[in-house]
């Protein structure tokens, strides 16, 4: 999505002005309410799963900084939501401003529930369809039960609304939380494209893999079963053994199942890249990248691997499409007599299908190859279940689907830790349960041994 602040302000302002009934929001009630985590004002995350399994009674109420029927509703629902202590209120903001000007704007009016920074709602606001197509539709309140199921979607919250809320919120506090059988759920979390950076995007001062491997820790251990993969351009964009160095030690650490090769990696040459593979500090794949002597050639690495995730087998295949390497030196891509040679991947992909149709419940591919030709591979080879891209660096806010192929990719600059969650039904066939890009922002804490192999301290800040 790209918010666009006059068309955020103009909606608020001209779709409620006048609101005398609550009306029904576009996302319908009834069914499971869609996951996620999102940054609060002030610092930390917040995250719906953990509400919920803290037996909390979920409110929302969204907003914008120029909706003037917010500014009406929101002392209202304050009252409301703080006489009940099985309630956990926020306020979600959608817009586009800083922290500072929703900072003031909050003192200005004297509002007080804790504020969600869904920015250009790309986290929450387009999940429960209050921004749509570049517009958010404001007022929305949203009512989620402990047991994760959306109760009331309301737009507009005008007089003579606040008892039924009310009794509402009365009734779900009241009401017993089910023990939910365990879910059978593989959660895939991706990364691409870090490009050697350590620490935070210059470009939106977002990122560092400190951070990502707090959030991997945190993610892995809500998940029924997961993996962790890399889509590739691990190293830097230009030569640098002791930062790559770096890079290498945090990755390690981080403990990825399985990560394919792309361009960067041969940044300080292949000598230095057949060292990382013999430490196997990082598990590289890649099905079509050869080593070659004269005639001879060898694989570099695996072409795939086999994950164990609980009772499921999940195949991963890894390449490197021969485009990407179109301005890397040719001096790079050798040491001494040994050359590295790329082969066509597709012969070999389709011998990996045939023979984990019935070997493995999930078949990936790790694609160094750029959003375009992920869509080609999909359409030309079915039989994918999964394609976690790179080299494009393209942020999907959604996952692509071609055919039966899933295509994710986590945009650049290690700003993002992907999550993909997929569900299995009993007959064993899967579906999208959740998807989202976990922005790494600057109030996750430092994981101290990735932050002491990058050579610092520890960041003493609450998460």
């Amino acid at each position: 999505m790209k918010g666009s602040l006059h068309r955020l302000v103009a909606t608020a302002t001209i779709l409620m002005a006048s609101s005398a009934l609550a009306k029904d929001s576009a996302i319908k009630t009834g069914g499971k309410a869609p996951q996620f985590i999102c940054p609060q004002l002030g610092g930390g995350t917040v995250n719906l799963k953990e509400l919920t399994a803290n037996n909390k009674v979920v409110l929302m109420s969204f907003f914008h900084t120029t909706c003037k029927p917010c500014i009406a509703e929101i002392p209202r629902l304050t009252k409301i939501a703080q006489a009940r202590g099985a309630v956990a209120a926020y306020l979600v903001f959608v817009g586009t401003e800083d922290d500072d000007t929703v900072k003031k704007f909050l003192a200005d009016h004297g509002f007080t529930l804790p504020v969600l920074m869904d920015r250009s709602g790309l986290r929450i606001g387009e999940r429960y369809k209050v921004v749509e197509d570049d517009m958010a539709h404001v007022p929305q309140i949203m009512v989620i039960s402990k047991n994760g199921i959306l109760k009331a979607a309301w737009t507009g919250f005008p007089e003579g609304q606040d008892e039924k809320l009310g009794a509402l919120l009365d009734e779900l506090a009241g009401e017993e939380k089910t023990v939910a059988a365990k879910e059978d759920t593989l959660t895939l979390l991706f990364t691409n494209n870090d490009n050697g950076l350590t620490g935070p995007s210059p470009a939106i001062d977002v990122g560092g893999l400190a951070k990502r491997a707090t959030v991997i820790r945190r993610e892995r251990a809500a998940a029924t079963e997961s993996l962790l993969l890399d889509g590739g351009d691990i190293f830097p964009t230009s030569p640098d053994i002791s930062r790559t160095d770096k890079v290498v030690a945090a990755y390690s650490l981080m403990g990825y199942d399985a990560a394919t090769i792309g361009e960067a990696e041969f940044v300080n040459g292949l000598k230095y890249l057949r060292g990382v593979i013999a430490d196997k500090k990082i598990p590289f794949i890649s099905a079509n990248l050869k080593i070659c002597e004269a005639e001879t050639c060898l694989d570099l690495v695996k072409p795939w691997v086999v994950l164990p995730a609980g009772k499921r087998k999940v195949a991963v295949y890894g390449y490197l499409h021969p485009d990407s390497i179109g301005f890397t030196p040719e001096e790079r891509m050798a040491d001494g007599k040994w050359k590295i040679k790329i082969t066509d991947a597709v012969p070999p992909l389709k011998g990996f299908l045939t023979r984990f149709t019935k070997e493995a419940d999930v078949r990936i591919v790790l694609s160094h190859a750029g959003i375009e030709e992920d869509r080609k591979l999909a359409q030309e080879v079915p039989g994918i279940d999964v394609i976690v891209g790179a080299h494009s660096q393209t942020f999907l806010s959604d996952p692509v689907r071609e055919g039966n192929t899933i295509i994710v990719q986590a945009a650049s600059d290690g700003q993002y830790l992907g999550k993909l969650v997929l569900k299995f039904n009993d007959e064993g066939k899967m579906a999208v349960d959740g998807y989202e890009l976990i922005p790494l922002t600057k109030n996750i804490v430092d994981d101290p041994d990735v932050k002491a192999a990058l050579g610092g301290k520890p960041t003493p800040k609450a998460e």
